[in-house]
């Protein structure tokens, strides 16, 4: 009989929760990544997370800024999604977009002056655009395209990655139809643009890092990550 309840015990005892950690920003010290509603840090040399915010209000999307020291974020904290900044460490966050839309972090320019997110304040709820706004607050800037959403500047500014719109509904998978994600390369001096090579599979995500632009692609049927030249011009697997 007391073998029996060990094994019901053993058997009914819940498994350790998977824990879903989103969204990881490095600096030269430390990942900060979206757990629970807040955000975290942990040594990128490993050890405990510590917690950086404790609002009711949801936090997401973080972005460590070019050097390091400060973090940008979207959170919830009067009801709208709005884009916020705070040291590193962590610390009191200061609020930098007031409009009713949800404001989406993306990243930041490169001179670390401003930070890049996408917002539908200016469209449909499904039609995001593209805007930056100063680190000591002002109005929003709208970069010169109508349209998108994942950004990423290239190293010297000169240039931005970005995929021109959303899909219906994301959780699609080996979607081959009109939505497919494409990414764009667009020169900010001229709008002029190229699109990344593909043959109707799905490239999202872009990050430019030094002289490559990494993107995740589905063109093997699963999400793998991809690099491309920075004029958008040849593909190639990230680890080549």
């Amino acid at each position: 009989m007391l073998s029996a309840l060990m094994l019901f015990t053993a058997v009914a005892a819940p498994a350790q929760p998977p824990l879903f950690f989103q969204h990881p920003t490095v600096n030269a010290t430390s990942v900060c990544f979206a757990f629970a509603g807040d955000l975290w840090d942990v040594p990128r040399s490993g050890g405990d997370a510590r917690r950086l915010t404790s609002s009711p209000g949801q936090e997401s999307s973080p972005y460590y800024s070019p050097d390091g020291k400060s973090i940008a974020f979207s959170a919830q904290y009067e009801g709208n999604t709005d884009v916020y900044v705070m040291p590193a460490e962590g610390g009191i966050p200061k609020r930098l977009t007031f409009n009713p839309a949800s404001d989406t972090v993306e990243g930041w320019t490169p001179d670390g002056k401003s930070v890049l997110f996408a917002s539908t304040m200016e469209g449909l709820p499904f039609v995001p655009r593209l805007f930056t706004v100063s680190v000591t607050g002002g109005q929003a800037v709208g970069l010169p395209f109508p349209t998108g959403t994942m950004g990423s500047f290239s190293p010297d500014g000169k240039q931005i990655a970005y995929v021109p719109y959303l899909q219906f509904e994301k959780a699609w998978k080996r979607y081959r139809g009109g939505e497919a994600y494409p990414v764009w390369v667009l020169n900010l001096a001229d709008s002029s643009w190229k699109e990344v090579p593909r043959k109707g599979w799905n490239d999202k995500d872009p990050l430019w890092i030094g002289n490559r632009l990494y993107y995740l692609s589905d063109q093997d049927g699963k999400f793998d990550l991809w690099a491309s030249s920075t004029d958008g011009g040849s593909r190639l697997p990230a680890m080549a």
